[in-house]
């Protein structure tokens, strides 16, 4: 057994322990009421309790009202797909007595909180993996651990497990390493992978289709590697078959929801309430700097990180470019959304998932770091310690909402604050 793969079972299940401590720290008060609280998290867990309780999709609570007095749901169903096998098990202690079995009690909600935690962790087991062989253990490790420290992904691994943002993470990290893998060695095995991946991306999250330039462009040197990759369905016509009919089967009964309510095979649910995306004019800096949680502000390591992705982007090193492509596409589809903001929420949320991606010019850095001098990496220590110490304690101070006309930056200095001396 290497040395990475020694690190990644332990890392994995400290992460998982840290996610699950930190959602009974913050959540053990009101488990019994934890999930009826409405907000997006219900959305995407109301599916659940619609099939398996209610037995009916059409009555869901957290909805929009159509014209005709349909209840449409705004969300998709991967969260509530990735979510389902801790459902079914709460649900079964439920069913035995522990608790009533009506998906809102607390065994659900602790089920809740495994998700999350299983989710980060796994995640992070995927992205030590993928990274290793290119940048070595330490470096890999430093990445992973700086990137769930000193963001927000702790926040939205443990204390709001129910957002889209961890289990988004999570198919992040296995299509990046999935990819690599194809990559060195393709198969008929790794192009079903992909494929599967690709449809839970889109499922659980709609915009994030912008994740799958990953495979077809991370590590290419030209149109010919493009369209090598491009002739892997002709490659493997087995597995690509395989492929298609489990994707096909996992798009069907969100296809199947949207035609029962809307009449409509296809629905941007979101244009049905009137919310749409203003390409010409994006908020390009207030996602970045805004005190309703801007990027930088609440996660000042990636300020570090973006400089180095820019760096490793114009010397041309490998994979620079594709991850400066796909962050820039993302930044500018989230600037360009009516709520830039994306309102009630610890820091951007809508970067998250892609920290998979980020950690590339991260585990870069911490390389060229650990090969300078000791002084240099001993400043780098103290500094990611105080950064993981402002991010954790930031999420541990934060009360939503972070936003609205009384939220300025003086309120950003007050809570800073609370962690300075």
């Amino acid at each position: 057994m290497s040395t990475g793969t020694r690190w990644a079972l332990p890392l994995s299940m400290g992460i998982f322990a840290l996610c699950l401590l930190s959602f009974f720290g913050h959540e053990a008060h009101r488990l019994g009421t934890l999930l009826t609280h409405g907000s997006d998290d219900l959305g995407y867990y109301q599916f659940l309790p619609g099939l398996f309780i209610d037995h009916d999709l059409r009555g869901m609570p957290w909805v929009h009202i159509l014209d005709d007095g349909s209840r449409l749901s705004l969300f998709t169903i991967g969260v509530s797909l990735l979510q389902l096998p801790f459902f079914l098990v709460a649900h079964a202690a439920c069913l035995l007595g522990l608790a009533t079995p009506d998906a809102f009690s607390w065994p659900y909600a602790v089920a809740r909180g495994m998700a999350g935690a299983f989710y980060a962790a796994m995640g992070c087991w995927f992205l030590l993996h993928a990274l290793k062989p290119r940048f070595g253990n330490i470096a890999s490790l430093a990445a992973v651990l700086l990137l769930f420290g000193c963001t927000n992904l702790y926040y939205y691994a443990s204390m709001e497990p129910g957002m889209s943002h961890v289990y988004s993470f999570f198919l992040f990290a296995a299509l990046f390493a999935t990819t690599l893998r194809m990559l060195e060695a393709p198969s008929p095995k790794r192009l079903f992978l992909l494929m599967v991946i690709a449809t839970m991306i889109v499922l659980v999250r709609p915009a994030n289709v912008i994740a799958l330039l990953v495979p077809m462009l991370y590590g290419a040197t030209g149109p010919r590697d493009v369209k090598g990759r491009l002739r892997w369905p002709a490659h493997f016509p087995k597995a690509f078959a395989a492929g298609a009919v489990v994707s096909g089967a996992l798009v069907l009964p969100q296809l199947a929801y949207w035609k029962m309510i809307t009449g409509s095979w296809f629905v941007f649910t979101y244009g049905k309430k009137g919310e749409d995306f203003f390409w010409s004019h994006p908020h390009l800096w207030d996602v970045l700097w805004h005190p309703w949680n801007g990027w930088f502000l609440y996660s000042p390591v990636m300020l570090l990180v973006i400089g180095a992705l820019g760096i490793m982007a114009v010397r041309g090193t490998s994979g620079g470019r594709i991850v400066l492509l796909v962050w820039l596409l993302a930044w500018y589809l989230i600037a360009s959304w009516w709520s830039w903001w994306l309102g009630g929420a610890f820091g951007h949320r809508g970067f998250v998932e892609y920290l998979v991606f980020l950690a590339v010019p991260t585990a870069w850095g911490a390389q060229g770091i650990l090969r300078s001098s000791r002084a240099m990496r001993y400043t780098a220590l103290v500094v990611a310690l105080f950064f993981i110490y402002f991010s954790i304690g930031l999420s541990w101070n934060y009360l939503p909402p972070w936003d609205g006309p009384e939220w300025t930056m003086a309120s950003v200095w007050r809570v800073y604050g609370r962690l300075l001396p």
